[in-house]
């Protein structure tokens, strides 16, 4: 059984969940997973060890089945999340899910994957695991759950456990599958005691599982369907950047990794846009004055955060602008200059050319590029680039948003900003 579906599901840059991974644009998880606003939320698709390889997608929308009830035995505790760009087929694939209404016998062998906790207080893998248990008799499991804890387990819900004890999911493995015969019957879902030791043999431990048979139209999920190559936002068929040639661009870094571009305004402040800008202030730091991901440059921490107030990610991530102050000032000349905005009112008319500069991957599933690099691409026409959105992907591209691309080239990623010769 191939593994490319699955994800991990982060928080800052820890790992909270597991996730499947549905069609191209959404993902499969745990409510209860999805507690957080989706801004603070990312995404780690296409590999199986967290610390190496791999592509992060931001979490733009999350949607909750409507009878997710966290206090009455976590009852419908199923979400889907949708993610900033589309996942690629290199490396990743759709999950298979079960039938309406299946449900899987009792005795039935089950698989669950993940990258939670190896044991009760021990620490989570960096590799992605997974264990065989089985389909656990449904009364008992919901008598058990009843004298020790009051709670109940639900038609909607599922029981698995082995033998010997000691396998099973556990802390950090939420939301991630459990398979039988290649397809997902059920997401790990919270639970009393992670090592539950039920006084009962072979029901120890005793997990339960979101039963996806009877859950909400996962078929359904929305997709906006791929791109025409010449609309695709990658960074390809660029160049390495010449020495110094782009004195304003900065690497804005969350604990010290990379996450997006920004542009030097003046000694104290940087331009960006918003939707990088939604974790707490002391997380951020500034690079400017390098063009190596790895090297050189002078650190900055961030003070200050301005988003701007019409801000909506949800509408197209209309007016994704933001600002934000470091310290201590940036040192203008030489290595650093300040950016040249454009005067109030100005339009950019298709046809004109612009050059988009940035560290994001040279490719949809790539690493992060160590060199700054630098794509020469062409204004689209807004009303064409517009209904096209509208109609692939039933999102609206505003008057205060353009379009650019060319044949191969685009950014992908975190790249920023866009420039006009």
């Amino acid at each position: 059984m191939h593994l490319s579906f699955q994800v991990s599901l982060q928080y800052f840059l820890g790992k909270i969940c597991g996730g499947s991974i549905l069609n191209p644009e959404w993902i499969l998880t745990a409510a209860h997973c999805a507690s957080l606003p989706a801004s603070y939320l990312s995404v780690v698709s296409g590999t199986n060890v967290l610390s190496s390889g791999g592509t992060k997608h931001d979490v733009t929308k999350v949607i909750i089945h409507e009878s997710y009830n966290s206090s009455d035995s976590w009852i419908n505790d199923i979400a889907v999340m949708q993610v900033s760009y589309l996942f690629s087929h290199y490396g990743t694939q759709p999950v298979m899910l079960t039938e309406k209404h299946k449900e899987p016998s009792e005795g039935i062998i089950a698989t669950v994957i993940g990258w939670g906790k190896l044991s009760e207080n021990g620490s989570g893998s960096d590799e992605l695991r997974k264990v065989d248990i089985f389909i656990t008799n449904k009364a008992k499991c919901d008598g058990i759950y009843y004298s020790e804890f009051q709670l109940h387990v639900y038609p909607t819900q599922i029981c698995a456990s082995v033998p010997e004890g000691n396998k099973g999911s556990c802390s950090g493995d939420s939301g991630g599958p459990l398979f039988v015969n290649g397809e997902v019957v059920g997401l790990g879902v919270a639970f009393p005691n992670e090592t539950l030791n039920l006084k009962m043999g072979y029901l120890a431990p005793l997990l339960i599982f979101a039963l996806l048979g009877n859950a909400f139209g996962l078929e359904d999920a929305p997709v906006c369907p791929q791109r025409k190559r010449n609309l695709q936002p990658y960074i390809v068929g660029g160049d390495p950047v010449e020495s110094r040639e782009f004195p304003g661009f900065v690497s804005i870094r969350i604990n010290d990794t990379h996450k997006c571009g920004g542009a030097i305004l003046n000694p104290d402040w940087i331009l960006t846009i918003a939707h990088c800008m939604v974790y707490d202030t002391s997380s951020y730091s500034v690079v400017a004055g390098s063009d190596q991901l790895s090297s050189g440059g002078t650190n900055h921490k961030v003070t200050d955060i301005i988003i701007h107030w019409g801000y909506d990610m949800d509408d197209s991530w209309y007016n994704d602008i933001a600002v934000a102050k470091v310290k201590p000032p940036i040192e203008l000349g030489g290595e650093c200059e300040k950016v040249t905005l454009p005067s109030e009112g100005h339009e950019t008319g298709e046809g004109e050319s612009g050059t988009i500069i940035g560290f994001g991957a040279k490719e949809l599933g790539g690493s992060f590029s160590e060199e700054l690099r630098k794509v020469n691409v062409t204004i689209f026409n807004h009303d064409k680039c517009a209904a096209q959105y509208l109609s692939e992907c039933n999102r609206t591209v505003h008057d205060t948003q353009m379009c650019a691309g060319g044949n191969n080239k685009g950014f992908c990623s975190v790249s920023l900003p866009i420039l006009q010769r």
